[in-house]
């Protein structure tokens, strides 16, 4: 989409222009939903989120400055939203429930893997730890930015984080190679 077509729609929007919303959330409900499904349970709550999140779009779009990407802004309202839900569940850990996993330096990311099945095994971890995992190894948070944003030591970041990757590596299949998990 062009700057000139976006900034057009951004300003129907503004003035809660029915025909601008729709245009906008259909220009963006791919990428949008690209987010929530992989911070989500499934496609129900992805689809929820990002209804919601657009909403709070809608509502917050007068605080938008365009010294950044439009889409870049869109991305940290949603994940804002994941954020929000993670802050409740984060000291409902159970950190003892998972094994050990049995190789040290494993990624989700191989090559093994499709993003469908990258996406279903996700999805089958609880909300916080899906949310760490997403914001260290896919939005490139640091720990340190994560204790911040969660305001945990960076000690904890870094546990839940672990717990995640502990939890993904259970929901591999046997018989795939042991993939390998960047820091």
């Amino acid at each position: 989409m062009g700057t000139k077509v976006l900034n057009d729609l951004l300003q129907g929007c503004l003035i809660k222009d029915r025909a601008s919303q729709k245009l906008l959330y259909q220009n963006y409900y791919t990428f949008s939903m690209g987010i929530c499904l992989r911070y989500s349970s499934g496609k129900d709550e992805a689809l929820k989120q990002l209804n919601d999140g657009f909403i709070l779009i809608f509502e917050q779009l007068s605080l938008y400055e365009d010294k950044i990407p439009f889409d870049q802004w869109l991305k940290t309202i949603l994940i804002g939203i994941f954020i929000r839900q993670s802050h409740k569940g984060l000291h409902q850990i159970d950190f003892s429930k998972a094994d050990p996993p049995k190789y040290t330096h494993h990624s989700v990311f191989s090559p093994h893997i499709s993003y469908h099945h990258l996406l279903t095994i996700l999805q089958r971890i609880p909300q916080t730890l899906r949310t760490f995992f997403n914001l260290h190894a896919i939005d490139s948070y640091t720990f340190e930015q994560l204790s911040n944003l969660f305001m945990i030591s960076n000690e904890h970041s870094r546990a839940i984080v672990t717990e995640a990757r502990i939890r993904l590596a259970q929901h591999l299949p046997k018989t795939m190679p042991p993939p390998s998990f960047s820091n």
